[in-house]
């Protein structure tokens, strides 16, 4: 669906990394070339991901509708 790097301005000991997502999962990575798989994280049937209309969580003008994970309701 969706990948990218997290590219704000880190935290002190944050470290940066690359994102895949999946309809089943998100995975991280250290670069982009996505040859050291970090970890992944399972998305079940509770988990939405949808396309933000407001993307308040990028740079300015640096995305057009960021993906966003929800949590379904039940």
């Amino acid at each position: 669906l969706a990948d990218g790097d997290s590219n704000r301005q880190l935290r002190r000991n944050w470290k940066e990394r690359w994102f895949t997502l999946k309809p089943n999962s998100l995975s991280y990575f250290t670069n982009e070339d996505q040859k050291d798989h970090k970890g992944s994280i399972a998305l079940d049937m509770n988990c939405c991901v949808e396309q933000s209309t407001i993307p308040t969580h990028c740079s300015p003008g640096a995305c057009h509708g960021c993906p966003r994970l929800t949590q379904g309701v039940g």
